[in-house]
């Protein structure tokens, strides 16, 4: 937490600007600083961790001295070092600016920030992020920028790699750069205004997210509809059953390992090529075309196909459209694929039974073999199933003509079992503690079983003697105790030993 803290208050240093007034001040605490502030961060904690490991760095204080105060004097050198660094670096930027003649421009062109008047932060934005924000944010070449994002996430999932993990480190801080500034468009100008004025750009995070990765990485819930209209593997068939449900909000490792997509030499193309063509058609229909709004607004990524692009869009119906014509194109896209996939799995099928000796005419019989098993298989546990939901309900019918005196006891005995093995389960793990003087009450109660208590507190129910008995036994020897009291159903009272 203080390295963290640390780290904060250097970046507010290098941020801050050298005019006074507050609109200029904090001018790099946006979206501005964003890439900077990455940056900055792992140099000063790097240097600050060098320092803070070197024993020779650290002043001792005696023994007698509090350690939270100990601590505060023993770091005094490393960050007292870390400042004058980053203030010097701070300085030279400033420096740079001001004997470079180095403006920050809008836009527009008009003089944002006049050259001296930025430290670290101004310089970085001036040098590198400026010039490159501009660069994958306009259409075209933003469009490269998105395409091999998704391309590459793509292609290392094929090859066993959480593509997210391996490519957002590079990609994602500028991906998100591009959707904050156009939040701080909108929300300084609305968005008539800042689209007019071309201050949107059309990828963003936001935008991948709505677009080219619902359902998850590769469109994943395309595939699973593919599957289940086309497919003849019957174990696909079964995991795309399961991964349904998971898929509508974007959770795609049933379908990632489970099909698998990934290392597969047919779904695994298919994948790889998915996201890249919806980002270009919705890129398309967004940029070029135009009917779409941009996206602005972030959303969690986890709800289902449509509703992140109409949030996100502020509620642009058409990019709801827009997001489920995508899917619909990468169903279409899946497809073949799921054809090919179909005579893929079934040769690995006669692969390997002829592995076990069997000749490539056995080989399919078993296999046919094997379908009528499975469809019987089905069809006893279809039916075992409805006769289990039939003998609930008569047992249900039976119960609901009997007595209310004889349902409420039926209803007490199951309530009671369901408590006696709790207690039991609980009591297989149970420590002997230290020997007290704990009161241990058993108390009869209506309908028939035991309240076990400790202290008054009730711990344990049983519902026959020899469960109460186990249960108290263990209770007992759990604290160390030689009797029990035992309290019937009128109230009276009796000393019980173990032994007995």
């Amino acid at each position: 937490m203080f390295v963290a803290v640390f780290n904060l208050v250097t970046f507010l240093i290098t941020a801050a600007t050298f005019r006074a007034e507050q609109a200029r001040f904090n001018f790099f605490y946006d979206s501005k600083g964003m890439l900077a502030a990455i940056i900055q961060t792992f140099l000063v904690i790097e240097f600050y961790r060098i320092l803070a490991n070197n024993k020779k760095m650290l002043i001792k204080m005696p023994k007698q001295v509090p350690p939270m105060v100990a601590t505060g004097f023993s770091l005094l050198i490393p960050v007292a070092l870390t400042l004058i660094l980053v203030s010097s670096i701070n300085t030279a930027a400033w420096a740079i600016g001001e004997y470079g003649n180095y403006d920050i421009t809008s836009s527009s062109g008009a003089v944002v920030l006049a050259r001296g008047e930025y430290g670290f932060v101004g310089l970085f934005y001036k040098t590198l992020s400026a010039p490159f924000t501009a660069l994958i944010s306009g259409n075209e070449v933003g469009l490269g920028f998105g395409l091999s994002y998704q391309f590459l996430i793509g292609f290392f999932w094929f090859f066993g790699l959480n593509g997210s993990s391996v490519v957002n480190g590079a990609y994602y801080p500028f991906l998100l750069q591009m959707f904050m500034q156009n939040a701080d468009a909108v929300s300084q100008y609305s968005y008539a205004v800042a689209d007019a004025q071309n201050m949107l750009s059309v990828i963003n995070i936001q935008f991948i997210e709505s677009y080219s990765q619902t359902t998850g990485w590769g469109h994943t819930g395309a595939l699973l509809i593919a599957i289940g209209i086309f497919g003849k593997a019957r174990e696909q068939r079964e995991v795309a059953k399961i991964a349904a449900v998971p898929a509508c909000f974007s959770i795609n490792e049933p379908v990632t390992f489970g099909i698998p997509i990934m290392l597969h030499p047919v779904y695994g193309v298919g994948a790889m090529f998915a996201m890249p063509i919806t980002l270009f058609i919705a890129w398309l229909v967004v940029g070029p075309i135009g009917i779409v709004r941009k996206s602005y607004i972030m959303v969690p990524w986890t709800l289902p196909p449509g509703i992140g692009a109409l949030l996100s869009t502020g509620f642009d119906w058409r990019a709801m459209i827009l997001s489920w014509f995508c899917l619909a194109v990468i169903f279409v896209w899946y497809i073949p694929f799921v054809l090919i996939a179909n005579k893929y799995q079934a040769n690995l099928n006669i692969k390997s039974y002829m592995d076990t000796g069997m000749s490539r005419d056995a080989a399919l019989a078993q296999i046919a073999q094997d379908e009528v098993d499975y469809q019987e298989q089905k069809r006893l546990a279809k039916e075992a199933k409805i006769a289990a939901k039939k003998a609930k309900l008569a047992e249900k019918q039976e119960f609901l003509k009997l007595p209310k005196a004889e349902q409420e006891q039926i209803l007490h005995n199951k309530k009671m079992l369901k408590m006696e093995a709790k207690a039991l389960e609980k009591l297989a793990s149970i420590k002997t503690s230290k020997a007290t003087s704990k009161t241990i009450l058993v108390e009869t109660i209506p309908y028939g079983g035991y309240k076990i208590r400790i202290d008054g507190k009730t711990v344990a129910s049983a519902l026959s003697d020899e469960k109460m008995r186990e249960i108290v036994g263990k209770i007992c020897q759990a604290n160390q105790q030689t009797s029990y009291t035992l309290k019937n159903i009128n109230g009276e009272t009796t000393i019980v030993e173990l032994d007995s």
